[in-house]
């Protein structure tokens, strides 16, 4: 007969070692110390409540940049959780590739349960729950590999973890969700989408416990619940240390660097990760040293970035007029005799007149 319920956590996407490409090199080293601390608060969360399950759905960790210290500090902390069953399935960015794959090169605890083709349901009798998981052997799969798992029977609880796309009919194994909610688990733990959603009240993102990239800017963290009487209470909990956040500041004709940086600051903060977007219109005669407004941003923040997305400010018939009879006017009537209704020709005008006035020493 089964008890009163069972408690678990879900979470996966944890991407320890991920190489954040393009951020500097001692920012990239402080994501990767921030991904695995907010992955060790989750094993603390599931020591202090003896969380019941502990069910990690695929990419936990970066195959190609994780390292076996990594491994071995993951794995003593959870052979800490002496009352929690761990589950866990490979991703795409961790398959098990025979000797290849860093799941083969640690020995995990007797409480540490990898789901492989050999072992694609495990029955746990102390809560009568059969856990059902799809690993990840190659880097694409496009089919959905889930449709050939089933319940086993309809006693107990049943869960089921996956690694795939419910959304999309992509390289990374595509789900359908009407075939998941017909064969009726208790809960179906998914990972490979990052942002966090609830699609039933039984299938659900736990998204990733961090942001990876500016494509990233909800909420991150895990979700604990609790099934009783086939009944199931969960919820989101945050847990990021960081947030990547798009910013659009408009800056006006007329401003200075100062006065940019000063509408800049009002807009950002020194915790999180910033794209600042600069829009408006930009005078072609006051040029902006974006190098240097990126500097002193920089240096009041933990990391920032700046594009420039101004529309340019352009009298081409008076810098025509006003440089007649000269490289630059002929230039301008070469310009619109090619069309300045095409984009390209009109940036490419932009772009050579700037360089012309500037190697003729005019004042912009």
């Amino acid at each position: 007969m089964v008890d009163n319920g069972i408690t678990f956590v879900h979470t996966g996407d944890v991407h320890i070692g991920s190489p954040f490409t393009g951020l500097p090199l001692h920012v990239a080293s402080k994501r990767r110390q921030e991904i695995m601390s907010s992955f060790l608060h989750i094993l603390d969360f599931v020591k202090e409540k003896k969380v019941n399950y502990l069910f990690i759905a695929g990419d936990l960790f970066e195959n190609d940049y994780v390292t076996t210290n990594d491994l071995q500090q993951i794995n003593e902390a959870f052979r800490q959780l002496v009352d929690t069953h761990i589950c866990m399935i490979a991703g795409n960015h961790d398959p098990i590739l025979g000797d290849k794959s860093f799941y083969n090169r640690v020995s995990w605890g007797e409480n540490v349960h990898l789901f492989t083709k050999d072992k694609e349901s495990i029955y746990f009798e102390d809560h009568e729950t059969t856990v059902y998981g799809h690993s990840w052997y190659e880097k694409y799969v496009q089919h959905d590999a889930i449709k050939s798992i089933h319940k086993r029977n309809q006693q107990g609880h049943h869960i089921l973890l996956a690694h795939g796309d419910a959304y999309t009919k992509s390289n990374y194994l595509p789900l359908d969700i009407r075939s998941l909610k017909d064969k009726n688990f208790d809960y179906v733990a998914l990972g490979h989408i990052h942002r966090p959603a609830f699609i039933t009240d039984e299938i659900c993102y736990c998204g990733s416990p961090e942001a990876l990239n500016f494509g990233e800017g909800h909420e991150h963290g895990f979700i604990a619940g609790e099934i009783m009487d086939h009944i199931i209470y969960k919820k989101f909990i945050p847990i990021a240390k960081r947030h990547y956040k798009k910013v659009e500041v408009r800056v006006q004709p007329n401003a200075f660097e100062a006065d940019i940086i000063n509408d800049i600051r009002q807009s950002i903060n020194n915790h999180d990760l910033f794209r600042i977007i600069l829009k408006g219109q930009a005078d072609f005669r006051r040029l902006i040293d974006i190098s240097y407004i990126q500097q002193q941003v920089s240096e009041e923040v933990f990391y920032s970035e700046i594009i420039d997305e101004r529309d340019t400010l352009l009298d081409f018939d008076s810098i025509e007029k006003e440089h007649s009879h000269t490289i630059i006017g002929d230039f301008i009537q070469q310009m619109k005799a090619e069309g300045l209704d095409d984009p390209v020709n009109k940036r490419a005008l932009e772009i050579g007149l700037e360089l012309l006035l500037n190697e003729k020493g005019v004042d912009l």
